[in-house]
């Protein structure tokens, strides 16, 4: 399926994902500045710095579903559920564009 619509969606959602991890790195990278030398404000820098981490993470995991999603749509396979071979839902593209299996398919999955 070639949908202009889902590929300028996903186009502005990898902008906007790596601007977002761009920032990030900046933050994380401020870490060489040293810890404080008050405690609790060490225990805030050091929460802190975990939070970036698990959104570094996070940014890069949906990064890489939208690339996926992208190169699916260029080899004329996106909205094609790989899970059974059947069409993804319209409204399910629309709502997570980079979705890889259908409803059906998603439901029947275990969860973890």
């Amino acid at each position: 399926m070639k949908n202009p619509v889902i590929s300028r969606k996903l186009a502005l959602l990898q902008s906007e994902l790596s601007d977002r991890l761009e920032r990030i790195e900046i933050d994380r990278g401020r870490r060489d500045e040293g810890l404080p030398a008050d405690f609790a404000d060490q225990a805030v820098r050091r929460a802190n710095d975990e939070v970036l981490d698990r959104l570094a993470e996070s940014t890069r995991s949906e990064l890489a579903q939208i690339q996926h999603a992208l190169a699916r749509l260029e080899q004329g396979e996106f909205g094609v559920c790989e899970a059974c071979g059947g069409t993804i839902e319209e409204d399910r593209l629309h709502a997570v564009p980079y979705a890889t299996a259908c409803r059906r398919c998603v439901q029947a999955a275990p969860a973890d």
